[in-house]
C-alpha cells in the first residue's frame, strides 16, 4: 500500500513538474521604430512614457540650417534606437546669443536654437488613442 501511495505522489509530482516547466507564451515584439517616424514636441503631450534622455551637441562651425538638421536626425536616432516615438524638446545651452528659429516637422513647429551647441529632449513613447 505504501508503495503505491509513493508511486502515485511521485507521478503526481513528475506531471507537475513537466507541465510547470513547458515553454511560456513570450510577450509581443516590442515595436521598431525609425528615426524617420519620431515626432517633435515642445509641449508634452497626453499619454507618454519616458524611456530616457537624448543629447545632440553640435560643431562649431556648423550653419544655424545644419545645426537645426543635425539636431533633428541626431534626438531622432538616439529616441528610436530606445524605443521612442516620440522627443520632448526640454533644454538648449552652449555659447552665444540665445536667438532661436521656428522649425517645422510633422505638422508641427518647434523652435531650435540659432546659437546654443547642446539640446537635451527626452526620449518618450506617446501612447495611441483607440
Amino acid at each position: 500500500m505504501k508503495v503505491s501511495l509513493y508511486k502515485s505522489i511521485s507521478i503526481i509530482l513528475l506531471v507537475l513538474l513537466v507541465t510547470g516547466c513547458q515553454t511560456q507564451q513570450q510577450a509581443a515584439e516590442p515595436e521598431v521604430i525609425k528615426p524617420e517616424d519620431v515626432k517633435f514636441y515642445t509641449n508634452a503631450p497626453g499619454d507618454y512614457v519616458v524611456k530616457g534622455n537624448v543629447t545632440a551637441t553640435s560643431k562649431p562651425k556648423m550653419t544655424v540650417q545644419e545645426r537645426q538638421d543635425y539636431f533633428i536626425q541626431e534626438t531622432s536616432r538616439q529616441a528610436a534606437n530606445m524605443g521612442a516615438n516620440g522627443v520632448l524638446v526640454i533644454n538648449y545651452t552652449g555659447k552665444g546669443p540665445s536667438e532661436t528659429v521656428e522649425v517645422y516637422r510633422d505638422g508641427r513647429y518647434f523652435p531650435v536654437p540659432a546659437h546654443t551647441k547642446t539640446v537635451k529632449a527626452r526620449a518618450i513613447y506617446v501612447r495611441r488613442k483607440n
